[in-house]
């Protein structure tokens, strides 16, 4: 089990806004988060992110992920469920 805050994965999306989605583990359980973001430094926006969005629902943020975004620790992906 990872204790803490691991960052699984994490994709932006840019328009009139810069918006982060960021997918963790918090001592072993699976958190999504949304929030915009300075889009300046990818570290302090995951940050941010994980900080201060707004939570966002798991199998959504794994589906936007998985497909557009970037994951992190593929082993630790591969064996998390993202099932709320």
């Amino acid at each position: 089990m990872v204790v803490g805050k691991k960052n699984l994965g994490h994709v932006w999306f840019t328009g009139r806004a810069e918006i982060g989605v960021v997918l963790c583990l918090i001592d072993g359980v699976p958190k999504a988060y949304i929030s915009t973001i300075l889009g300046l430094d990818e570290d302090e926006d995951i940050k941010h992110i994980t900080d201060w969005g707004s939570k966002f629902p798991i199998a959504e943020a794994a589906s936007l992920i998985k497909k557009n975004g970037t994951i992190v620790d593929q082993e630790v992906w591969d064996n998390t469920s993202f099932i709320e």
